[in-house]
């Protein structure tokens, strides 16, 4: 698996081919440019004092692929924060070790290469850099 940022694009490849991009905006696009679906990533604002954190926003999105909705994604918590013990009372974060993902439609297999693409970049980017 491999991201390329570049400007409002991230282009990603895998297994050493190229799978399309993901635009700032959530357009899912194929190795053809062709536009295929959306993954809107809901903006991740907080607001802090102390131990005491509360995010703002949704905390899951849609994966909507082939006109075909397929899977609920949670949005990842700062887990470096949870790490470090930087905050012990989180409000509409959600938690540790719950899942990335929940399908809700049986994905082909290049759908589901779009679905593992879409939960390591929540995790690494949106989870600010958990590995």
């Amino acid at each position: 698996m491999g991201y390329e940022v570049k400007e409002d694009t991230i282009y990603i490849t895998f297994n050493n081919q190229y799978l399309g991009s993901i635009t700032n905006s959530g357009g899912l696009f194929d190795a053809q440019k062709k536009y295929i679906g959306n993954a809107v990533h809901p903006a991740k604002v907080s607001l802090s004092s102390g131990n005491f954190r509360y995010r703002f926003g949704d905390s899951s999105y849609e994966v909507i692929i082939n006109e075909k909705r397929l899977a609920t994604v949670y949005v990842a918590p700062n887990y470096a924060d949870f790490h470090e013990g930087l905050f012990k009372n989180n409000f509409n974060e959600n938690a540790i070790g719950q899942p990335i993902m929940s399908l809700l439609n049986t994905p082909s297999p290049e759908e589901e290469k779009w679905l593992l693409a879409i939960a390591v970049l929540e995790i690494v980017h949106h989870g600010h850099w958990m590995i």
